[in-house]
């Protein structure tokens, strides 16, 4: 009789083990699902990310969206006088660049180089310490090369800055011109032998975005054409 006790309890504490067994298995199970599914929730979110980017609109290009601030702003603009053709004493009084700060609510003020003086004047600038907000100049007016002048804090390197400049981006690698951009150069030229647009520390870090979604508006078929 007490045999037959023993092995019932023992059979019983075997039912008892195998059924806490089970439950740890079944809960183990669910964390790892639970788990699986997170994960697949994250790769969802960066799917989301991923489809956030800007996209080319019809015309191929990115969207500017204008005015480019709400309230007007002024950027000092050092460069060469206006043709002598053009019949315009200052680059302000081109019908083209009064329409651009219409419409992105961006005023240039721009002071020009005496015809022929450009490269002396420039390095005067320079030396002054007293410089306009961006520069209109040619790659042989820096002397000792362009860099010098980013390496001595004087010009803004617009590398950090390529995000507010896609549709310059794209044209600029459409004629070959690999790498990041120090400057804002001319889709038919380089800036190392040609004059190109830069930004110094004199400019208000607010405004670099903004003079550099100015510039390319330009880029663009709409501001392409209402500057020539």
């Amino acid at each position: 009789m007490k045999q037959t006790r023993v092995m019932s309890l023992l059979l019983m504490l075997v039912m008892v083990m195998a059924f806490f067994a089970a439950c740890g298995e079944e809960t183990t199970t669910a964390a790892t699902t639970e788990g699986t599914t997170t994960e697949a929730s994250g790769t969802s979110g960066t799917e989301g990310t991923e489809s956030e980017k800007p996209q080319l609109n019809e015309n191929g290009e990115y969207d500017v969206e204008l005015p480019l601030v709400d309230e007007m702003v002024t950027i000092t603009m050092w460069g060469r006088s206006p043709d002598s053709t053009s019949g315009m004493n200052n680059a302000s009084e081109s019908v083209a660049r009064q329409e651009m700060e219409k419409r992105t609510n961006v005023h240039i003020e721009w002071t020009h180089a005496t015809t022929g003086q450009e490269s002396v004047q420039f390095n005067l600038m320079m030396a002054s310490q007293t410089y306009t907000d961006a520069i209109i100049a040619q790659a042989t007016y820096y002397i000792g090369g362009f860099d010098k002048y980013i390496d001595d804090g004087t010009i803004i390197d617009l590398v950090p800055y390529t995000d507010y400049m896609q549709n310059y981006m794209m044209r600029r690698q459409a004629v070959a011109e690999e790498g990041g951009t120090r400057c804002i150069g001319y889709m038919n030229t380089t800036y190392a032998t040609n004059s190109c647009v830069s930004i110094t520390t004199a400019m208000d870090e607010s405004l670099i975005p903004v003079f550099c979604q100015y510039q390319d508006y330009l880029y663009t078929d709409e501001g392409a054409t209402l500057s020539n």
